[in-house]
């Protein structure tokens, strides 16, 4: 193999393209600030006033509310147990 001097080798000079994953995240981040000017015009994230109502309607259905106590014997009576049956034994 014959080795030439510096003088005489040519100049090899290499370019690459740049990755374009600094353009992908330059581009994500435009979209980003766009869409939080955008929500903060339509008043999205600047916590507007907001009014709520919470007050329950009054219902009147014309019928008199019943304010009469249950009868003493309105409880019905306790019925008897029912009769306990035998199991069979284990075979």
């Amino acid at each position: 193999m014959v080795h030439r001097p510096e003088e005489e080798r040519p100049a090899v000079v290499e370019r690459r393209s740049r990755g374009g994953a600094g353009w992908f995240i330059a581009g994500a981040l435009l979209i980003v600030i766009v869409g939080a000017i955008w929500l903060y015009n339509e008043g999205i994230l600047s916590g507007g006033d907001v009014d709520v109502d919470v007050t329950a309607p009054t219902v009147n259905n014309g019928a008199p509310a019943d304010t009469t106590p249950p009868a003493a014997d309105a409880t019905p009576p306790a019925t008897e147990p029912a009769p306990a049956t035998e199991t069979p034994p284990a075979q």
